[in-house]
């Protein structure tokens, strides 16, 4: 019934099971202006109804003009996180929407402070327009989610971050969530499907791997959302080939997690660099989630990736994860 939905008659149905190229447990959005009154549905106070009848601001694409003129009403903050809301919205169009829960100012500021000194200067994130506030996440293992097909970021809100309680080690492990989240949205915004398969063949693993395609044409390619043991599993050489500049245990992952790990990394040595982190963030962050030890990033690899991010990153000193803990638990949380 639903599938073939289409309330506006554009030719478009209104809803979808398959997400991020999976099928979904729940409806998603497929047309981004359900009721065809040329407001966006996220912006839209009543997206079911057409009942706004205005010119419709479209880029060539024919998708909705970004960022619209104002904060929507209905989606304004109006306690002491509006100001917060506002500069996300102005100077880096974001827009900050409470959801399930409520967004917590420690988060924003902290979203801020990445946005502000860990990117280049006036870089817009095409693929990141919403950061919502959800009661699905915590502060511990579920800590946040990006989506492509959304163009947006959930994390957890107030019920998750108490600011009074919070440690200087949670502070660096939000820090490291966003800047991971915001690498998922760099990738898609930056780079194309083989050019992320490159970076990994390069610099994933020690050895060359026999059996790399030779085009990747879609970021959820079978390749590209193989966990790197199994990348390795398919090799046909029998060659002793081992991983390398893997930031955590969660960077096993995939292709998209090592890279947005990686790119996490970057961004939080360069706050560091600027002293606005403590030098030793990763071993705080490494104590704090009890993590499986890694071997040390390479130096070519971290030079390499900063320049791509971020020229201004070019005379940064690497620590290169030198740390001595004595690891007990299992990996830290996924994000």
């Amino acid at each position: 019934m639903f599938r073939n939905l289409d309330s506006d008659g554009d030719g478009i149905s209104d809803w979808t099971f398959i997400v991020d190229h999976r099928l979904s447990t729940v409806l998603y959005p497929n047309d981004q202006d359900i009721d065809g009154d040329g407001v966006e549905n996220t912006l839209d106070p009543r997206p079911f109804e057409f009942d706004q009848p205005i010119k419709k601001v479209t880029h060539s694409n024919d998708t909705p003009a970004w960022p619209p003129k104002k904060i929507p009403e209905h989606l304004r903050m109006t306690d002491s996180r509006s100001h917060l809301q506002k500069k996300l919205f102005l100077q880096h169009q974001i827009l900050a929407i409470d959801q399930s829960d409520r967004h917590s100012s420690w988060v924003l500021d902290n979203l801020i402070l990445i946005l502000e000194n860990a990117l280049p200067h006036k870089w817009h994130i095409n693929n990141l327009r919403f950061v919502y506030a959800s009661l699905e996440h915590d502060s511990e293992v579920n800590l946040a989610f990006y989506s492509p097909h959304l163009k947006a970021m959930s994390v957890g809100g107030k019920s998750s971050y108490d600011s009074s309680t919070n440690t200087r080690a949670d502070r660096i492990n939000l820090l490291f969530t966003l800047a991971h989240e915001i690498g998922h949205a760099y990738v898609l915004d930056k780079m194309r499907p083989h050019d992320l398969w490159q970076w990994g063949i390069q610099f994933a693993f020690s050895k060359k791997i026999d059996h790399s395609p030779a085009q990747i044409h879609s970021f959820y390619a079978g390749p590209l959302m193989t966990s790197l043991d199994q990348i390795i599993l398919k090799d046909s050489s029998k060659t002793n080939i081992l991983l390398k500049n893997l930031v955590s245990s969660y960077s096993k992952t995939n292709i998209h997690e090592w890279f947005a790990d990686a790119f996490a990394y970057i961004l939080l040595n360069h706050l560091a660099s600027k002293k606005l982190i403590p030098l030793n963030w990763f071993k705080v962050l490494a104590e704090r989630n009890s993590s499986e030890r890694m071997p040390p990033l390479k130096s070519d690899f971290l030079n390499k990736l900063a320049m791509t991010i971020n020229p201004q990153i070019k005379n940064d000193k690497f620590s290169l994860q030198k740390f001595d803990i004595n690891f007990t638990r299992p990996p830290g949380p996924k994000r």
